[in-house]
Order: structure tokens, then C-alpha cells, then sequence
């Protein structure tokens, strides 16, 4: 870890100085804001830029301590020099100090001696702690414009009455500052680790930081030192529940133990069973304690409909408190509370809740019937961790075999969406002995789903569809149907479960609730039917709470609409929704949702043509189905990383990826086998490569699955062998509606024929869905056979510029693509000056030539850039001004 972290996230701040340092109207900027924010380092950065722009700089920090000593902060600032300063050393100084005006008078030019003639810019920390002759001086010297300050103070803290005049007054810009939000808390941590870190490891710091930076790299550091913060896979990844340092537990021991004793009770109930109706808490300390709690920032309130909850302001503040508690007074603040709430009533849902985790806190034991209630009512709420805690304890304390199969197959579901795929099989295998019936057969769809992602071995899902169907008679179940039909899809056989759909009653439509809407979802995106698809998704309830007798959360319901824009091609969509998903999947622990996204986002990338951006979703899917056993995610993951490493031209990365993914389940299995063939194409094997490819796509063609077809069958096509697959393409087209299958036939038609023109409209369909690569590609392919010079220039800038925007990727399409700007040395130089504004009379001026002539070399250059007009001149020309963009030759 670095020693200095960066500072990340004031930008604005920043700019909001540098614009006051240069208003004669503003002699001060004062940073306040909660302890721990990075109040201070921003004022540094502040100084430091004045420093590098010629300013005279200084600081000084205040403290209690110097307080009451006058002047005692700025004493080295105004210690008498020896030279420059009027009658610095004679016999009259001592009388001048002594006198109030002769002190100003001596301190005012000894800082003007500082500032050699220039307004000093002067940061003072924790201004509120300055004594009061020095804020005397300070108010002074701001307002003759002399000192232009730079000051902190802490959020809370009263401001001294000889600061008011500066904190109050209109030339003095406050700014307020806050911690980091989640995404700059995951690019500081980032930065200073040196390298990328998975999304639940930055969720984790921040829930636990709430972005204070002090606290963040308290965490951070302290998870680097108890090995719970490791490198997995190339990325950074927290085992665990970030805990406080001991650093930590002092500061906030500090700030307790200036609270009074009644205000300590509070805090104390809280950071044991927070949150807590204001009624309760005033039985423990009068309403005015609340309110300086509350002021101090110490404690927050919030509504919950007719209630006012409060809990402790910061989750460090209850780890920090609870870690010096006594078992013994945990148990006596969870008898009180329980006792408390017994008698007001427990008259809310939640209410019950808490009575049942408090008695499990406190003894450890609680009734079966309560405790399965309890964990119904968590997993509604999506708290999975919760429910896993709740279903075991119901579990050890029953004997009724009914509610020991109902806590069993809660415990398998808490378990299969944490990611405990093997835990969750025994525990759901344990249900059947107890034949949980009903229960069990809501479940097996979420079993249907992590076998395929945990397991390489498709059968074992189908094998338990069986079991299942056989256990229930045969009859119809809307969630067993619904449960084959995404076996079979995963199989990549979605005509089979299209048909299986179709017979049941009520046709494809008729199955009910979240598993029969997931199924339609997945059957009609992977037979290519894009519409059908994202009705069905938005169909689907994905925002309500989980849904009576289903084991699906909504979050579920996201990745099938996710899956359904990315096979209809509009990618922007499928990452927004993605992303959207993984936040969702984060918050409540459902750790095969969270795979699911994180690869989600990588071929969305990987499509969009960021390579380098689908490497990190793919190491965090690798990273996250290593720790938890997803045998079959970590394939995918792999499979995305050899595909990725390919596209950038790094052979020795895409094989050591393929490597890492072994033996395949067959030789066509969708992506798999087609990572496998990239690395074969970068590797020099183009023939192997489109093999495999043509064999994959035969038999996904078979299975019905159109989508994945297509994007094997222009691999093909990019490979160099459109004529192979151009009319398949053109079939798969009619057969579905996804635009982005529309776009692979164009590309691979426009090839095999050398149309240019078929080829632009390639270029053109794949840019609107925001699939840039593909769009370089066919713009390049395009550039080959177009014969009008203007149209070249024009193809071969737009090829530059699709691929500023895709992260250095190399791919076969681009290699023979050679498109330097042909402009001579002269050329180049007149529209580099015409690209920066300059007329023709001052270009020929500069370059000694005649207005015709520097006219006659703009308009070659046009004819050459394929364009038609000056304003266009600086886009065309690029960052490289002309450079030839370098590409590696075409082996053999």
C-alpha cells in the first residue's frame, strides 16, 4: 500500500479555490466538515497548487494547548527577522511588541516581509482553536487584503467569537465537505493499493467508513495486516466484515468518554440493538440528551412511517462500543430492551423480528415457530446472512420434523444465494429425506440455477428435475416446468424448453410467478426473439419484495432482463441494468447474483469493445466463484479472460487463461469453446480456431440457441472466412429480431462480397448499439475496397477514431488496416495552425507563404482527411497529429 494516499474526489473543491485565490472580493476559504474527511489534505493540495503558481505560502496549525497563549500559533510566522524590517533589532522593539498598535504594526511587516510584497496565502488548521490576539491579526490582515486564508475547522465545533467576523462575513467562501461516495471510495482504495479492487470489497469499506477517509485507511490497513484484504485472481478482495482498529476503538473511546453518563447509556443500547424508538431511548435519558447526542453528530434519526428510529451515526461507532462491552452488560441491555418492547407492544412485523434476534443474542435460544417467522421475514427483506442464522437456530432447537424440513430448506436458500452452492445441496438434500413437500419444490429453481453455475456438469440439474417430477406424481408444478425449461436453455437447447413451455397449460404465457417469468425471459433471448424477451422482462415484478412460495429474489429478475438487452445488442442498457443488479445483489449478500452481473458486465464490455474494462469484471467473477467454489463461474470467468486477452493481442494471457479453465465439458460448448478458439486465432492457428467455431455453432444452431450462434458464426467471419458463414448469418437474422445479429449478417455479407458500402452500414448498426470494436472493424474492412480517395480518408479516420475509444484493442479486421494521415510535412503544418483557429493571412505569414498557396495545401489535405471544411480539421488531424497508427503485420 502506499504510504501517501492520493486525493481523489475534490476536484470541485479545488476549483472552487483556485477561482477564490483570484477574486478580490474573497479573502477567505474555510473547509469544515466531520473529522477524518480530508479537510486538511485538501487545504495541502490547495497550498501546494499556490505554491507551484509563484504564491507565497505559509500555514500554521492551532491546538487547545496553545490556545490561551497569545499569538502561540503564529509565534514562527512573526518572530522579528533580522533584516527588512524596520528597526528590526534596535532597543525600541520590546516597547513596540508591548504596545497593542505597534504589535499589529511589527507582525503586519513581518508577514509582508514573508510574502515579499505579495498577498500571503496563509492555512491555518482548526481555526476555532486560534487564540484571540492572533484571530485579531488574521481578521485584520484578510481585510486589508494582505493574507488570503485557508482555513479548517471541525463540523460541530462552536465558532469562536473572534472568528465570526471571518466565518460570517460575504467575502469568505465556506465549503462543506463529506465523505467520499461509494465510487470514490473504491478509486481511492484502488489507487492506493495499486490496483483494482471487487465491487463487495468497496461496498464493504464504505458501508464500514461511510467514506472518512481516516477511517477508510484504518480499515484498509488493518485488513492488510490481519490477511483478510488479499490479491485473488488480480484483484483485490475482503474476506469478512471490515473490523476497527485499535487506532479506531481510541478515537471513539475518546469521544465517549467526554459524554456524560447518561448520554454513554444511550450510545451503549444502541451500538447493542440500534435501531431504537425515540420512546424507548427517553426512558433512558432525558429528550435534551438526545438532542446534543444528535448535534454532535453522534446519533442520526430517521422516520419509519409513524415511528422515529434512531441508531448511531457511524457503523464503527457500534463495533468500536460493543468490543468494550461486557457479555454481561450485553445481556442485561438485551433483557431491558426486551422487556421494554413487551411492554409497549409488539405490534409490528419487525417488531417480532427484533424480539427473536434479541433472544438469540442474549441466549442463544429461541422458540422454532418464532425464529422460522423471523426468518421469513429477513428473507423478504433480502437479509440472507440473517435468515442463514435464524434457520440454523430454529434447526438446533426443534424436534418437529414438519418445521425442522421448513428450516432446512430456508437454510438451503439463505446458503445457495450466499454462494455456498455445496453447503446448500446437503442442506436441500437433508429437506427431501424430511420431505419437505411444497417447500421443497419452490426451491428448485434457485437449486436448477447454482448447480449450473457452481457445476460443470449439466446433468446433475436435469437429474434432479427428475427426481423432483418423480417425488411430486407427475403432476403439473408451474415451478418445475419453469425449473426444466432453464436447465434446458442453460443446455443451450432452448427449442426444447420453448416446446416444453408451449405444452404447458396456458401455453408459453401460462406459468406463473418469478420462475415462470425468468424462464420466459432466458427461453425467448437465447432463440434470438429480442421483443418477446424484454416483454416477458418487463412483465416481470423485479421491484417487488420476494414473492410468497418463490425462492427467486428480484435481483434475479434484473440479471434476466440484463441478459435479455444484451442478447437484443442494445449494450448500454444491459450495463446500466447490470450495474444496477450488482448493487442490489451486494446489499443483500446474494453472491451467485453477484457472479452472475460481474460476468454479465464483462461480455458486455467485451462486446462493447473495452477489453481492458471486461478483464476487470472477469477477475472479479473469477475472484468471487474461487472463494466460494462456483466451479462452472470460474470457467465462464476464464473463458471471458482468454476472449478478452485475445482482443488485445496477448497471446501468452489468453493461453494461460484457457489453461486455467480445463477440460471443457464438450467441444462445442458455447463460450468456452469459443474462448478456446480465440486463443487458438491469436496463437497463429486461424484454421483451428474456425474449426472450433463452426463446429460450436452447428450445434448451438440445433439447440435453437440463434444468439450465441450468431456471435460464433462472425468470429468466423472476423477470422477472415465470411464466405462460411454469411448465408447462415442471413438465416439466423429472419429467424429472430435482435439487432445485433442484424449487424453480424451485414458484416459478414459485406465481406464475403467486398461491398463497401454493406460494410458502412455494418460499421454504422454496430456504433448505434455501442459496439465500437465491431464498428472499427467493419470501418476498416470497408477502407479496403473503397476506390474514391476522399472516402478512404474519410473510412480510415473514422477507423482512428472508433478505436481511441477501445482500449488498445488488436484484433485480425484491424491488421492489414494501414491508414496514415498522408499529409506532407508542409500540409501537416498549415492545418496544424488552421486547426488552432489561425487565418489564412496569419498561417502565411508564420510560414513565409502566399494566401493562395497556403489555401491550395488546405484544400489537398481535405481531399486527403475526407473532409470538406476547416472546423473539421482538428477532429480529423487527432491527439497524434498525423502519426501512422502502428499495427502488428499479419502472420504469414
Amino acid at each position: 500500500m502506499t504510504e501517501r494516499w492520493p486525493m481523489v474526489g475534490r476536484d470541485g473543491e479545488l476549483e472552487l479555490f483556485r477561482a477564490s485565490v483570484f477574486r478580490r472580493d474573497q479573502d477567505a476559504f474555510i473547509l469544515t466538515g466531520p473529522a477524518g474527511v480530508g479537510k486538511t489534505r485538501l487545504a495541502d493540495e490547495c497550498m501546494a497548487w499556490a505554491a507551484r503558481e509563484g504564491m507565497p505560502v505559509t500555514r500554521a496549525a492551532a491546538s487547545r494547548t496553545m490556545a490561551d497563549v497569545p499569538f502561540g500559533a503564529l509565534a514562527h510566522l512573526l518572530a522579528p527577522p533580522t533584516t527588512g524590517v524596520s528597526g528590526a533589532g534596535s532597543s525600541a522593539t520590546a516597547t513596540r511588541l508591548r504596545d497593542g498598535t505597534g504589535r499589529y504594526s511589527w507582525f503586519r511587516q513581518a508577514l509582508r516581509h514573508r510574502a515579499c510584497g505579495r498577498r500571503l496565502m496563509l492555512f491555518i488548521d482548526d481555526l476555532n482553536l486560534l487564540d484571540a490576539q492572533s484571530m485579531t491579526l488574521l481578521t485584520r490582515l484578510t481585510e486589508a487584503g494582505e493574507v488570503f486564508l485557508t482555513a479548517t475547522m471541525r463540523h460541530g465545533e462552536p465558532v469562536p467569537d473572534d472568528a465570526r467576523r471571518i466565518w460570517s462575513g460575504d467575502r469568505t467562501l465556506r465549503v462543506e465537505l463529506s465523505g467520499l461516495d461509494r465510487d470514490g471510495v473504491s478509486t481511492l482504495v484502488s489507487l492506493a493499493l495499486g490496483g483494482p479492487v471487487t465491487t463487495d470489497t468497496s461496498a464493504a469499506l464504505w458501508q464500514a467508513s461511510r467514506g472518512n477517509i481516516l477511517f477508510l485507511r484504518e480499515l484498509v490497513s488493518g485488513a492488510l495486516e490481519e490477511r483478510s484484504l488479499v490479491v485473488a485472481d488480480g484483484i483485490w478482495r475482503l474476506k469478512g466484515t471490515p473490523m476497527p482498529t485499535s487506532r479506531l476503538k481510541e478515537l471513539v473511546d475518546a469521544r465517549m468518554a467526554t459524554l456524560e453518563p447518561k448520554a454513554r447509556t444511550v450510545m451503549e443500547h444502541l451500538a447493542v440493538c440500534e435501531p431504537l424508538g425515540t420512546s424507548m431511548l427517553n426512558a433512558l435519558a432525558p429528550p435534551g440528551t438526545l438532542e446534543q447526542l444528535e448535534r454532535s453528530g453522534l446519533i442520526e434519526k430517521r422516520a419509519d412511517g409513524r415511528r422515529q428510529l434512531v441508531g448511531l451515526a457511524h457503523p464503527l461507532y457500534a463495533e468500536a462500543i460493543r468490543s468494550r462491552l461486557s457479555r454481561l452488560t450485553v445481556d442485561r441491555i438485551l433483557r431491558d430492551q426486551i422487556d421494554q418492547l413487551r411492554r409497549v407492544g409488539a405490534r409490528r412485523a419487525d417488531d417480532a423480528l427484533r424480539l427473536t434476534v434479541w433472544q438469540l443474542d442474549g441466549s442463544g435460544r429461541a422458540d422454532p415457530a418464532p425464529l422460522l417467522s423471523a426468518a421469513r421475514l429477513s428473507r423478504s427483506a433480502g437479509d440472507f446472512p440473517q435468515v442463514e442464522r435464524l434457520a440454523r437456530a430454529a434447526l438446533a432447537t426443534s424436534g418437529d420434523a414438519t418445521l425442522n424440513a421448513r428450516a432446512a430448506t430456508s437454510l438451503g436458500e439463505a446458503l445457495a444465494h450466499l454462494g455456498r452452492v455445496a453447503e446448500s445441496e446437503e442442506v436441500f438434500e437433508s429437506a427431501d429425506a424430511l420431505k419437505a413437500g411444497d417447500d421443497r419444490r419452490a426451491a428448485v429453481v434457485l437449486r436448477t440455477l447454482n448447480l449450473f453455475w457452481a457445476r460443470t456438469r449439466p446433468e446433475d440439474a436435469l437429474a434432479l428435475l427428475d427426481r423432483c417430477r418423480a417425488a411430486s406424481g407427475g403432476r403439473h408444478d408451474d415451478d418445475l416446468v419453469a425449473a426444466r425449461a432453464l436447465a434446458l436453455t442453460l443446455c443451450h437447447r432452448p427449442r426444447e424448453a420453448y416446446e416444453l413451455l408451449a405444452s404447458a397449460p396456458g401455453g408459453p404465457n401460462g406459468l406463473r410467478g418469478p420462475s415462470g417469468e425468468l424462464a420466459r425471459v432466458a427461453v425467448f433471448a437465447a432463440l434470438g426473439r429480442a421483443g418477446d424477451a424484454l416483454a416477458a422482462s418487463d412483465a416481470a415484478s423485479e421491484s417487488e419484495p420476494l414473492a410468497t412460495g418463490s425462492a427467486l429474489t428480484p435481483v434475479l429478475l434484473v440479471y434476466g432482463r440484463g441478459m435479455a438487452l444484451f442478447s437484443a445488442g442494445r449494450l448500454t442498457d444491459a450495463i446500466a441494468t447490470a450495474e444496477r443488479g450488482l448493487e442490489q445483489a451486494i446489499i443483500q449478500g446474494v453472491t451467485t447474483a453477484h457472479t452472475a452481473f460481474t460476468h454479465l458486465l464483462g461480455r458486455c464490455h467485451l462486446a462493447a469493445g473495452r477489453p481492458r474494462s471486461a478483464i476487470r469484471w472477469f477477475r472479479e467473477t473469477a475472484a468471487v466463484a474461487r472463494a466460494q467454489s462456483m466451479a462452472g463461474r470460474l470457467q465462464l470467468a476464464h473463458a471471458g479472460l482468454a476472449m478478452a486477452h485475445a482482443c488485445l493481442g496477448d497471446e501468452g494471457a489468453s493461453c494461460e487463461a484457457v489453461a486455467e479453465m480445463g477440460p471443457p465439458a464438450s467441444e462445442t460448448q458455447g463460450l468456452p469453446t469459443q474462448a478456446r478458439a480465440w486463443s487458438l486465432a491469436v496463437s497463429g492457428d486461424t484454421a483451428g480456431a474456425i474449426e472450433r467455431l463452426l463446429a460450436a455453432a452447428d450445434a448451438l444452431e440445433n439447440g435453437g440457441q440463434l444468439v450465441l450462434c450468431a456471435d460464433l458464426l462472425h468470429d468466423v467471419a472476423r477470422l477472415g472466412e465470411p464466405e462460411l458463414v454469411a448465408d447462415r448469418l442471413k438465416k439466423a437474422e429472419v429467424a429472430g429480431e435482435s439487432a445485433m445479429v442484424t449487424a453480424r449478417s451485414l458484416y459478414a455479407i459485406g465481406a464475403a462480397h467486398s461491398d463497401a458500402a454493406v460494410l458502412e452500414r455494418a460499421s454504422a448498426a454496430f456504433e448505434s448499439l455501442g459496439a465500437l470494436l465491431y464498428a472499427a472493424e467493419a470501418a476498416a474492412q470497408a477502407h479496403r475496397w473503397l476506390i474514391d480517395a476522399r472516402k478512404r480518408a474519410a473510412a480510415a479516420a473514422r477507423v482512428r477514431a472508433l478505436l481511441r475509444k477501445c482500449e488498445g484493442a488488436l484484433t485480425r479486421p484491424l491488421l492489414a488496416f494501414h491508414a496514415p494521415v498522408p499529409l506532407s510535412t508542409r500540409e501537416r503544418d498549415v492545418c496544424s495552425l488552421a486547426a488552432k483557429g489561425m487565418v489564412s493571412r496569419d498561417i502565411a505569414a508564420r510560414l513565409r507563404l502566399s494566401v493562395r498557396t497556403v489555401d491550395n495545401y488546405l484544400q489537398r489535405a481535405y481531399t486527403k482527411l475526407g473532409i470538406s471544411r476547416r472546423t473539421e480539421l482538428a477532429a480529423a488531424l487527432g491527439p497524434d497529429k498525423g502519426r501512422e497508427w502502428v499495427v502488428r503485420p499479419e502472420a504469414g
